[in-house]
């Protein structure tokens, strides 16, 4: 969608001072937003039987507490999902998937909160297979390393 806002360019060739006046496409563009996977990508994808404990999946803590299990190991995330942004409290990360704003995994809710912001373009960053999917290339089984990358991307 165009904007209505203008940029003016200027120039000089052959010793001629050129003016131009061009229409924005885009206005703000965010380059580094994370997307926080809903619990369901991987299990309600994955088979159970043949992937146990090792499907990323939310567990309660004894604390009270959510924390996402991959590999059947505790995920390295401050909370349930990096939702910081979208909190009351900017500083605070989410400890129950309860209390998770739907702006964070919600395609639909995001683009109702993007267009409140001002935002026309999000580039998205998956959560909990980590920066650059670190996460899943620390697994130790190959298949498990394409498989679960493959239900992120194409979700």
């Amino acid at each position: 969608m165009a904007r209505a806002l203008s940029k003016i360019r200027a120039g000089r060739e052959n010793s001629q001072l050129w003016v131009t006046n061009m229409e924005l496409k885009y206005g703000l563009i965010s380059a580094d937003d994370h997307v926080q996977e809903h619990p369901q990508v991987w299990t309600a994808r994955m088979s159970r039987e043949r992937w146990r404990d090792r499907i990323p999946h939310i567990t309660r803590m004894a604390d009270g507490s959510d924390c996402w299990i991959v590999d059947g190991q505790p995920s390295s995330l401050a909370g349930v999902a990096l939702a910081g942004a979208a909190m009351a409290d900017r500083g605070e990360e989410p400890k129950r998937w309860d209390d998770v704003p739907r702006m964070v995994f919600s395609a639909a809710e995001r683009l109702k909160a993007m267009d409140m912001d001002g935002v026309d373009c999000s580039i998205l960053y998956p959560s909990v297979s980590g920066l650059a999917a670190e996460t899943f290339g620390k697994l130790t089984m190959p298949r498990w390393n394409w498989l679960a990358y493959k239900l992120t991307t194409i979700g």
